[in-house]
């Protein structure tokens, strides 16, 4: 009866803040839903560009709110570091570190001149504006 009553209460927040049910939802996160363990769960209205412009707001939220000393230097590695981690899954990688890894990804990037390519060209270089950054 609680789970139901849970279950109502997040359908009417939502509902109220103009989320719309019958559009695609991706639901991000370390959440459980057997309850054994929960984390952050971030679900977001659409999908492609707009999960990546949702994901990139996040990452400038970060660098908004932490202050401190070598705060923003350690969010730069997690980030990094996570980067590293999907590139080693995706590709098959061992033997590397994380970093190493994004290392070698942007050398191999710039070194192939891809930053040149028109898919690749109007990703990179943008205004502050344009990106929503600080």
């Amino acid at each position: 009866m609680k789970k139901e009553r849970d279950y109502k209460r997040i359908v009417e927040s939502l509902e109220m803040t103009g989320f719309d049910f019958s559009k695609p939802i991706n639901i991000i996160g370390d959440h459980y839903f057997d309850e054994s363990e929960s984390g952050p769960l971030i679900m977001i209205q659409g999908e492609g560009d707009v999960t990546l412009k949702a994901v990139l707001s996040l990452i400038d939220s970060l660098f908004q709110q932490e202050k401190g000393p070598f705060i923003a230097d350690k969010t730069y590695i997690k980030i990094i570091d996570k980067i590293g981690s999907i590139i080693k899954a995706d590709r098959g990688v061992e033997g590397q570190m994380n970093i190493e890894v994004v290392r070698d990804y942007i050398n191999s990037f710039l070194e192939d001149k891809m930053y040149e390519q028109k898919d690749f060209k109007k990703l990179f270089d943008k205004e502050d504006s344009e990106d929503n950054h600080r």
